[in-house]
């Protein structure tokens, strides 16, 4: 140990572990855990978290810090960039401490003077949160569950799913929200567990942050549990929307599975002597009366022998509303007047499925008691049915006392989730150990949600509000502080209505205090003095600012104070705790948004009671939510901040060779936590910039002369019996990149045999020159198509990786490296994708038995040869890539469309957009026309199918019923179905080879953070929800097609019906969809851009449409909206509806082919005069698709665009003369042409020095990485891609930006 015990400002690899995350971060703790296990790590030291907040002390860097970040804006592009780079340049010019730079050199020098490689570790990386046993209410499948976390990891490791979405808070409001990721970490330390005034509970890792209440300013942020006092508020439920399910019956054989036996007489139990069983119904309507059954049994029920169930009811009233709902079932109950008790081995497996089995340490009816549980049913119920259950629930076991309606249970995870369910019904609730009590405020909501049925506890509960109208009360529970922001709020809306006077001020070089004049000095010149530190100085000293400012006048000319100038001649209202009827006056006297926006929350801003550390040791989990960043967890639901992961947005440096190289590597590292995309992620997230602390692992290099990424199951399939393998030549950086195809290994993991290989040909490799920079070389010849490992080697590298599982207790994802005969692990991390045992592909690989031709339904086996070995039947350009095997369906004209079934090859000249509903169902599309920009190649990379254009013979060389396989990668189509391997198979997006990058099972695995933004093309409101779920940063590029062609009737033609609305609703619904599935994150709309051609197909478009020779350049985009402001009309109300009806107001609009700046003026008054005016929530973009655009790009600009878009499409096609659907000059039609590269980077970089976003939504990043490459070094600011490639071009965008911070280094 180095620096001393104490300090720990160094340790080796060997004296850290798991559970020292907050000391050296998730990238050292892992390889010192490595290193502990006896793994082969590169030896190596690590400059801990410690000795960078040193370094930050020792050299007053943490108040510049916080100065400098103090209420910064994220969003503020231009002043984010300058406060990074006055950050990182103050980091880099300060020394570090003498001894610890001492320490570094000696434990360099020990290792042996050597390369190294220099990475950061962030401290709030892969940090874990909560305890197994708390729960978390869930979205799985369209179906909502209320799970312990062990419960939710446990469905998820062992069964096929696919969607998890969690209640989060955003902007005030919590809303549903899809995961990520969900991780699983082993920890033995203690736990802090905290309780809220409400009662509230929830267990988590010490170093974990919390929501909190932000005392200095409006909103919210992240503290850790050093910081939280008995004054800290933290978020807990107090309104969750609905999501109820669409299952209107339950079935009982669906819920017992194997244990049920159904015949035409009923459903009995396998188990015991089914033949003396009397059966039940198979199924049961979901209606008030079996919720209300239920409620009854969470309170009063139990269940004897497995066969007995008992409902011990308080009255005879509550017995007979449940008796016919029984006997309703087939069952008989015995005569009682209150308890009602019926024996059915089925119908108590039925409740013990539903409610929990009972516990085991119990004996007697209490062996139920303790452990019932909401049954998940129940959550997806509509808000009625749920009132039915409660209601049987406080009937039950519920009471009235003099100020309070409360139910009791003994069982924490009923009582809970009693909490939840009041809370979908917007009640406000308190918890203790035994009862659930209605906030008195909410008991009127409560009679009118819920209620009694009993009779003495109705006439209670109208006694008590009858009390409760004749005095005013406030929950005294549900309150809010004014912070110090909210109290500025308010007092700068109430002084707004006051008249104000102006003088001036000047700012204090020392302190930036504000200075007051305080008479002259000696040299007549005028004297400041500042009120804040004292100090004064002269005017005209440099560097000394004045400005004028503005104050409000207080008091009237009689000198008393104005009316709305109180109470703030008594101090203002900070610090002091309010209910929210007393807000809402302030709010409402002042105009105050800021307070408005705080009273209507979802939340209550709970004070924390206290704070337990308990003993633990075992699992803990957390969720990584994009966008919020937060879940719903805990007892009685309290939102959490979730684990993000700052992996990838930090710097490293390889091959760093020398004492002064070494300690600037450091600092360059400390130094890369303050980049500007770093410092925006915190800030969006709500995390504090000094809570997330840095550590520098420094370890021997590895020169690879192969290298890649194992995963010890397959993350596909999630067949944990697998070892999957990924090589490359050189360094991993091709592989992790996605620039690169590397060879794909598979491996049993019981046997350790080798059962596939796939080699991919690699022309180059990554290598590092002496100088450590990166250099492309070719490949030696006798390397190009062999295997990159022999079979030896990919056996004993496989045993390495379950030596790995096996310590970690858990699949691996690993990045590993070869160098002179030996394998070394760089890094190991858990496989934190939810996916099940196997993951049915959502677009299925076609098994047709029904075509035209009788004699070609019998589909021959799949043959497994190699694709070269059958025959080709066409061949084109290969558009959208996967395989996909079918029968053939040709059509030549949207009227055939309906002959295309689901899982057919649509064969046709070219498809246009009344042909998306056929492309929808198809497996595959083959065009005899047409590019790789061409209508049926934008449209399948966007369905996520494979897709092969410009065949020229396709419709005439195949026949309907015929069964081939489509290569989109190639551009070949092969007769017969061939079999498919995971790589290849036609998923519903299928990503690139690295397995890394799949969507699987509604999550993806990690990808890096990049400061160029990357968004998606989209177009097909059906499949808004699961691209949602891609790491992308919004949709750059919202096309009206898919939505219109669903219309599937010109505008005109609806409006001459009187059917506009019908229209406008039609379209607003589409894009609402698409808005809502990535909201937050912004969604750019391009208005309507079809040509004529494509707008005469539409019904009705005839009468409407003109003939035109050449519609590519003819009457579309803003020319269009000009001449027909009737129908822009229609499109401007749907923008309207989706934005203010629906609230989504992350959707923004984009002008297509604009040709003239007067134009995208004449374009923005019909907008403006149509009620859609551009503002600082609502962003006006324009394409650039017309030469002209690349001209006149800064008048553009200082007619204030917001933001542009390159249509590299049109823009190629514009430049180069080229039509961009001519098959015979598709080859010549290529967007790297150098005059068309030239016009975007001109265009970049204007914007870039303008301060004006730029982005590209063509084809060409998609198709071509060096375009992308090219770009984001000009230095756009996002990027806009299909989403077969979203996760690949992250990983480029995140190279290129490392290569070009690498490079800034060396120069400097």
């Amino acid at each position: 140990m180095f620096g001393g015990e104490k300090k720990k400002l160094l340790v080796w690899f060997a004296e850290v572990g798991r559970n020292d995350i907050a000391l050296v971060g998730g990238k050292g703790a892992n390889l010192g855990e490595m290193t502990k296990a006896s793994l082969p790590v590169p030896p190596g030291f690590i400059v801990t978290s410690l000795a960078y907040y040193e370094f930050l002390r020792v050299n007053k860097l943490d108040r510049i810090i916080k100065k400098e970040l103090a209420n910064i804006d994220p969003e503020a592009s231009k002043k984010l960039n300058a406060i990074a780079e006055t950050l990182q340049k103050a980091i880099k010019s300060h020394p570090l401490p003498a001894e610890l730079a001492k320490q570094i050199e000696k434990a360099y020098d020990d290792m042996g003077k050597g390369a190294v490689a220099v990475r950061s570790s962030a401290t709030a990386e892969d940090l874990p949160s909560i305890a197994e046993d708390e729960s978390a209410l869930v979205k799985i499948n369209g179906q909502t569950c209320y799970l312990t976390m062990k419960e939710l990891w446990w469905r998820y490791r062992h069964q096929d799913q696919q969607k998890i979405f969690v209640p989060a808070l955003a902007d005030n409001k919590i809303n549903w929200y899809p995961v990520q990721e969900l991780y699983r970490h082993l920890v033995k330390t203690k736990l802090a567990k905290i309780t809220t005034a409400t009662g509230r509970q929830i267990t988590i890792t010490p170093d974990h942050s919390l929501i909190v209440q932000d005392l200095n300013n409006i909103g919210i942020r992240a503290a850790g549990i050093g910081e939280l006092t008995r004054e800290t508020r933290i978020p807990v439920a107090k309104k969750i929307p609905l999501m109820p399910g669409r299952s209107k019956t339950l079935d009982f054989a669906e819920l017992l599975g194997d244990e049920a036996l159904v015949d035409e007489n009923g459903l009995r139990l396998k188990s015991g002597r089914w033949q003396v069983q009397k059966p039940i119904k198979k199924s049961v309507e979901l209606n008030a009366g079996f919720a209300y059954l239920l409620g009854v049994f969470a309170a009063e029920g139990s269940i004897y022998n497995h066969s007995t169930i008992d409902f011990s009811c308080e009255s005879a009233s509550i017995a007979n509303l449940i008796k016919p709902v029984i006997e309703k079932l087939g069952l008989t109950c015995a005569p009682d007047p209150k308890n009602v008790r019926v024996h059915s081995r089925p119908l108590a497996a039925v409740l013990e499925r539903l409610f929990g089995p009972p516990s085991t340490d119990i004996k007697g009816k209490g062996r139920y008691s303790r452990s019932k549980r909401v049954p998940d049913i129940i959550f997806n119920l509509d808000p009625s049915l749920i009132g039915a259950y409660l209601r049987g629930h406080f009937d039950g076991d519920g009471y009235v006392g003099c100020d309070t309606v409360s139910v009791t249970s003994v069982s924490t995870h009923l009582r809970s989730g009693t909490a939840l369910l009041l809370s979908l019904l917007d009640i406000k609730c308190r918890l203790d150990d035994l009862d659930v009590t209605i906030l008195l405020s909410d008991v009127p909501r409560f009679r009118e949600m819920v209620g009694f049925t009993e009779q003495k506890k109705r006439e209670r509960l109208e006694t008590l509000l009858r009390r409760y109208g004749q005095r005013h009360h406030n929950d005294r529970l549900d309150t809010l502080e004014v912070t110090a922001g909210l109290s500025r709020a308010i007092s700068k809306a109430a002084r707004s209505t006051l008249p104000q006077q102006w003088y001036r001020v000047g700012y204090c070089r020392d302190c930036d205090g504000k200075m007051r004049k305080n008479g002259r000095s000696s040299s007549s010149k005028q004297r400041w003095m500042c009120s804040n530190c004292g100090g004064s100085v002269s005017e005209g000293i440099e560097n000394f600012n004045i400005e004028f400012i503005s104050e409000s006048i207080m008091r009237d000319q009689f000198g008393r104070f104005c009316p709305t100038a109180a109470p703030w001649n008594r101090g203002n209202y900070s610090g002091g705790v309010y209910t929210r009827p007393s807000l809402a006056k302030i709010a409402s006297r002042y105009n105050v948004s800021e307070l408005r926006e705080l009273i209507a929350t979802d939340v209550i801003w709970d004070r924390i009671k206290k704070i337990e550390f308990v003993d633990y040791d075992g699992y803990v989990y957390d969720f990584v939510v994009p966008g919020p960043q937060n879940f719903l967890s805990g007892y009685g639901g309290i939102i959490t901040h979730n684990t993000a992961s700052f992996a990838g947005q930090q710097a490293t440096f390889l091959n760093i060779e020398g004492h002064e190289k070494l300690i600037k590597a450091v600092r360059e590292c400390w130094a890369s936590l303050f980049e500007a995309r770093a410092i925006y992620y915190r800030a969006v997230n709500k995390f504090d910039h000094l809570k997330v602390g840095i550590a520098v692992p420094i370890q021997t290099m590895v020169q690879s002369e192969v290298s890649g990424i194992m995963f010890t199951a397959d993350p596909v399939s999630s067949d944990v019996d697998k070892i999957v393998i990924d090589a490359g030549m050189g360094l991993g950086e091709a592989i992790v990149s996605g620039s690169g195809t590397p060879d794909h290994y598979v491996v049993d993991k019981k046997t350790m045999i080798i059962v596939s290989k796939e080699v991919s040909q690699q022309a180059w490799q990554i290598v590092r020159n002496k100088s450590g920079q990166d250099v492309h070389l070719s490949s030696p010849k006798d390397r190009l198509e062999g295997q990159k490992l022999t079979d030896e080697q990919i056996v004993k590298l496989a045993q390495l990786g379950h030596k790995v599982e096996t310590h970690y207790g858990a699949p691996q994802d690993m990045e590993w490296a070869f160098e002179g005969g030996s394998f070394y692990m760089v890094q190991s991390r858990p496989i934190t994708t939810l996916k099940g045992k196997s993951q049915t592909p959502i677009r299925q690989l076609a098994d047709k038995s029904q075509t035209d031709d009788p004699q070609e339904s019998q589909e021959p086996e799949a043959r497994s040869q190699k694709l070269e070995e059958n025959e080709v039947l066409v061949s084109g350009a290969a558009a959208s890539v996967g395989r996909a095997s079918g029968p053939v369906k040709i059509i030549h004209k949207p009227s055939e469309i309906e002959k295309v079934l689901e899982g057919d090859v649509l064969v046709t000249e070219m498809t246009s957009p009344d042909y998306v509903p056929a492309m929808r169902r198809a497996c595959a599309i083959v065009t005899d026309t047409g590019g790789r920009t061409s209508h049926a190649a934008i449209v399948s990379r966007e369905l996520g199918i494979p897709c092969v254009v410009g065949t020229g013979t396709a419709t005439h060389a195949l026949k309907t019923g015929q069964v081939v396989t489509v290569d989109g990668a190639s551009g070949k189509v092969y007769k017969g179905k061939l079999a498919i391997s995971h790589q290849q198979s036609a998923n519903s997006i299928q990503l690139k080879a690295d397995s890394r990058q799949l969507l699987a099972g509604g999550v993806i695995t990690t990808v890096p953070v990049t400061a160029t933004k990357v968004y998606l093309n989209l177009a097909e409101p059906t499949k808004a929800d699961e691209y949602a779920q891609l790491p992308v940063d919004g949709v750059g590029l919202l096309r009206a097609e898919f939505i219109i062609a669903n219309i599937g009737e010109h505008p005109h033609a609806m409006m001459a019906s009187g059917r506009s609305k019908e229209y406008v609703q039609k379209l607003s619904e589409g894009i609402g969809v698409i808005a809502q599935a990535f909201n937050p994150r912004p969604v750019v709309y391009r208005f309507t851009d079809f040509k004529t051609n494509e707008y005469k197909s539409l019904k009705g478009g005839e009468k409407y449409e003109e003939q035109e020779s050449n519609p590519m350049i003819g009457y579309r985009g803003a020319s269009r909206y000009i001449l027909d402001p009737e129908e822009f009309a229609l499109e401007i109300e749907a923008i309207k509806s989706v934005r203010d009806g629906m609230d989504l107001k992350n959707l923004h609009v984009m002008i297509p082919f604009v040709r003239r700046v007067d134009e995208f003026t004449r374009v923005r008054e019909l907008m403006h005069k149509n009620g859609l005016k551009q503002g600082a929530d609502f962003k006006l973009w324009i394409m650039v698709e017309v030469p002209s655009n690349i001209f006149e790009i800064e008048k553009y600009i200082d007619e204030g665009i917001d933001g542009i878009s390159i249509g590299s499409n049109d823009l190629t096609q514009l430049i180069l003369g080229i039509d961009r659907d001519s098959t015979k000059l598709a080859e010549e039609f290529d967007e790297r042409y150098p005059a068309v590269m030239g016009a975007m980077i001109h265009v970049i970089k204007q914007c870039r020095r303008h301060g004006v976003t730029s982005s590209i939504c063509g084809q060409a990043p998609s198709v071509y990485p060096e375009v992308t490459e090219a770009l984001v070094k000009a230095g756009t600011t996002s990027v806009s891609v299909a989403p077969d490639v979203a996760v690949s071009t992250r990983k480029l965008i995140a190279s290129v930006e490392k290569k070009l911070l690498l490079s800034q280094v060396i120069d400097g």
